[in-house]
């Protein structure tokens, strides 16, 4: 469409490091949100009680905001040499301001991950990374100890 069109152009007039926003869908599902004392003597207060939660499929960019994507938005975002592929330090309400600009220019709300959201992401990301952040990962096949 004209819109994704024109963000595009933006994101590349910011420079090389930055890119559009990439997309991932996260399914639809349930899962467990707070903690169980019976089961983790560490609980916090606020954790209790543990209890299922369903959430609807939603989407969020796989990788942080960069520097170079905020400064589309922020043409006055600074920020080091070769650091235009780090992800942006911002405060909530510029994240916030940002995440006005970006909706605009995509024609749908783009948001930060509410609470319930937030920890399914997380718990998810909890078990992949023992698979996934190995060297056999990225590696891409079983290294044994003669390598």
């Amino acid at each position: 469409t004209d819109r994704r069109w024109r963000l595009a152009q933006l994101f590349r007039r910011a420079g090389d490091a930055c890119g559009e926003p990439e997309w991932v869908e996260v399914p639809a599902g349930e899962f467990w949100m707070g903690c169980n004392p019976r089961l983790d003597k560490t609980c916090k207060d606020y954790e209790k009680p543990g209890h299922k939660v369903t959430l609807d499929a939603f989407y969020i960019d796989k990788y942080e905001v960069t520097n170079a994507q905020y400064a589309a938005y922020d043409r006055e975002h600074r920020y080091g040499s070769n650091a235009g592929n780090h992800p942006a330090r911002v405060t909530r309400p510029q994240a916030q301001l940002y995440l006005d600009w970006l909706s605009k220019q995509l024609g749908k709300t783009a948001r930060l991950p509410n609470k319930k959201e937030a920890e399914a992401l997380h718990k998810k990301a909890r078990a992949a990374g023992p698979k996934e952040n190995t060297l056999n990962y990225w590696a891409g096949y079983d290294i044994t100890v003669d390598e």
